[in-house]
């Protein structure tokens, strides 16, 4: 059995419904409690942020000293130079603790959650971290990351003789475009 429906009439409704929709979206954004300090502090403890930047801090220092010993290639040194690798060290960390300080980040940190979730949102992220799964995501997760950046890693040395050929003929062709257009 033909349905005949009037279009402008259909539009209409949809344009009512998409509205409707529009105004339920604005009233929950808007209804959406903002993010406590409180809230902050409970979840930057069970996700343990302020030790992650001190981590952070001594993997650098730990990257620039293996960087330097593969610069020296083996020299030995003798102690004026010890010394003045020392210092280096010294004011490298200095500046890592200073720049990466839990008390400096703090603030513009929290300004990136309070712009992305609601207090119950943090709330509720912060319970299941409080969780054994929490605490294992949390523990896991780097593990996690750390596989994915080395699996993409393998892929672009997989894929970056493929890439290169494709570059190298469009090269070519655009050189081959050149001459035939002039």
């Amino acid at each position: 059995m033909p349905c005949f429906i009037d279009r402008a009439a259909a539009r209409g409704v949809a344009l009512r419904l998409a509205t409707v929709a529009m105004m339920a979206v604005t009233a929950s954004v808007a209804m959406a409690s903002p993010v406590q300090e409180s809230t902050l502090d409970a979840f930057f403890r069970v996700t343990r942020q302020q030790e992650d930047l001190q981590a952070i801090a001594a993997q650098v220092g730990n990257m620039t000293d293996l960087a330097l010993r593969q610069s020296l290639q083996g020299q030995t040194l003798n102690e004026a130079q010890l010394q003045a690798l020392a210092k280096m060290r010294q004011r490298t960390m200095a500046v890592l603790g200073e720049q990466l300080a839990w008390e400096r980040l703090r603030p513009e940190v929290s300004v990136f959650y309070k712009n992305t979730f609601s207090d119950e949102e943090l709330r509720a992220i912060t319970a299941f971290y409080e969780t054994p799964a929490g605490q294992a995501l949390l523990l896991k997760m780097p593990q996690v990351l750390q596989q994915s950046r080395q699996a993409g890693q393998r892929a672009a040395v997989m894929i970056k003789p493929q890439l290169d050929k494709i570059r190298q003929e469009a090269a070519e062709e655009l050189k081959a475009a050149q001459r035939n257009g002039l």
